[in-house]
């Protein structure tokens, strides 16, 4: 068996970013627990048909926050406000500018100068205004459900598995 791996380990390219790839399948599995957290909270709830494509930009949430634990960019304070402002920005610029030529532009534009602006800078809160923009949400509750509970859910999700497998997250000092 051991002639086997050895063999088999010639044949799997070398990761460029230090993960092994018993990590990469931690973390793949993470992700899909971290996704089943979220949706599973959608469905008690009460999921609207807006909420699957913006529902889209959690899974990239999850694989950067356990890829880079450490980035201020992933941190908690950075998700959870980040998607909020970036919600309210996206339904406000579609709002106002009826074409999506418009207000897509101006809901990224927006949501960057804003999440700067708070120190909560986020990209994947980017790709949340442009999806929001994208499918014309009008209703302003909508950051609160699904973007802001399914927020908390993602990094309350992530801190719990963290702590049941000492692999924390965040990793301190990550966001001052």
């Amino acid at each position: 068996m051991g002639n086997f791996l050895f063999k088999l380990k010639r044949y799997i390219p070398l990761d460029p970013y230090g993960y092994s790839w018993l990590e990469i399948l931690r973390i793949c599995f993470v992700i899909d627990i971290l996704i089943l957290a979220v949706v599973m909270f959608n469905e008690v709830i009460g999921s609207t048909e807006q909420n699957t494509p913006v529902i889209a930009a959690f899974p990239v949430m999850a694989l950067m926050m356990f890829l880079m634990p450490s980035s201020r960019i992933f941190h908690p304070k950075a998700i959870i406000e980040g998607n909020v402002v970036s919600a309210l920005l996206a339904t406000a610029s579609g709002s106002i500018f009826s074409s999506l030529f418009f207000a897509m532009p101006v809901a990224v534009i927006a949501s960057a100068i804003a999440m700067y602006g708070l120190r909560c800078f986020s990209p994947t809160a980017l790709l949340l205004a442009m999806l929001i923009s994208a499918g014309n949400i009008d209703s302003y509750y909508f950051a609160i459900f699904p973007i802001f509970s399914g927020s908390i859910v993602l990094v309350a999700t992530a801190y719990l598995y963290g702590k049941l497998t000492k692999k924390s997250y965040p990793i301190s000092n990550a966001c001052k």
